[in-house]
C-alpha cells in the first residue's frame, strides 16, 4: 500500500507540472489525496475500492494519450512542452497498470 501512496502523490507532482504548462490555466485550490473509505469494510473491500479507482485512473489516462493529438496540444502549451505531456501520461499509465496487477495479486 505505501508504493501506490507514494506513486499516488509522485502523480499529482507530475499532474501539477503539467498542468502549470497549459497557457493560462492556475491551480486555484489543493486538493486532498485520500479516497473517502465507507466505515466498517473490510480489507478486501477496501482493496477493491482501490482497484476500481485505479481502473478509472487508468481509463482516463488512457483516453487523454489517445484523443488528445499534438495539434491541440500546441494551441494550449508551448511546443516544447509537448514531449512532457506524453511522457507523463506514460509513466503514470505504466504505475496504474502496476498497481492494478499488485492489486488483483493482493485480492487472489
Amino acid at each position: 500500500m505505501t508504493i501506490l501512496a507514494d506513486d499516488s502523490n509522485e502523480h499529482r507532482k507530475r499532474l501539477d507540472t503539467l498542468i502549470s504548462k497549459i497557457d493560462g490555466f492556475e491551480l486555484k485550490e489543493k486538493r486532498e489525496n485520500k479516497l473517502d473509505f465507507k466505515e466498517d469494510l473490510d480489507d478486501k473491500a477496501i482493496l477493491n475500492l482501490i482497484l476500481e479507482n485505479d481502473h478509472s485512473a487508468l481509463y482516463n489516462y488512457s483516453i487523454l494519450k489517445i484523443k488528445v493529438d499534438k495539434e491541440f496540444l500546441s494551441k494550449i502549451m508551448d511546443e516544447e512542452d509537448i514531449p512532457d505531456y506524453y511522457e507523463t501520461l506514460d509513466i503514470i499509465i505504466e504505475d496504474e497498470l502496476k498497481h492494478i496487477k499488485m492489486l488483483r495479486t493482493a485480492l487472489e
